[in-house]
């Protein structure tokens, strides 16, 4: 079966014979036959271009429709890693306090090694100046201002505060 290009082009062809037949003497019962007979082809054609098409729209409703299933679950399982992630945070704090409290910051079972490690970090309380702050978008720069605090510079918009966190391997 010919493409619809071809086709185009043969229905052309047959039409412009159509127009000359008068000049050239050829026959236009036939003409007209071997034209309808081409319409009808191209027609089939373009038809069947139009199901493959409408087809095609289907498909990517329905990718589109699975994308966000997936895009729904992939929240829910991040909300679910996220929930894990405070739970150790919280059950982690939770420990190191206690092992402050009973004076064991430092220890081993049979499994593994314990131990307390006191560390400082930036607490941010005020407006930062940009000379402390990451591009592109304004941030403050924890790097920065730890240094400088570490350097003895103070600031009125920020101190280092310390914090204990539980150890273990």
């Amino acid at each position: 079966m010919d493409s619809l290009y071809e086709i185009a082009g043969n229905y052309r062809e047959v039409a412009e014979m159509i127009e000359n037949a008068a000049e050239t003497g050829e026959d236009l019962e036939v003409l007209n036959d071997t034209l309808e007979a081409i319409s009808g082809e191209f027609e089939v054609k373009a038809e069947n271009i139009a199901f493959i098409i409408k087809n095609n729209e289907l498909k990517k409703a329905e990718y589109a429709a699975r994308r966000s299933v997936f895009e729904k679950e992939a929240q829910t399982i991040k909300a679910k890693e996220d929930a894990l992630d405070n739970a150790n945070e919280r059950l982690k704090k939770y420990l190191c306090d206690n092992m402050i409290a009973t004076g064991k910051q430092k220890f081993k079972t049979d499994n593994f090694s314990f131990w307390t490690k006191e560390s400082k970090k930036v607490a941010i309380t005020g407006v930062v100046p940009l000379d402390y702050q990451t591009i592109p978008e304004p941030k403050p720069d924890k790097v920065a201002i730890g240094k400088a605090l570490k350097e003895g510079k103070t600031f009125e918009w920020a101190h280092l505060e310390t914090s204990n966190s539980a150890q273990f391997r």
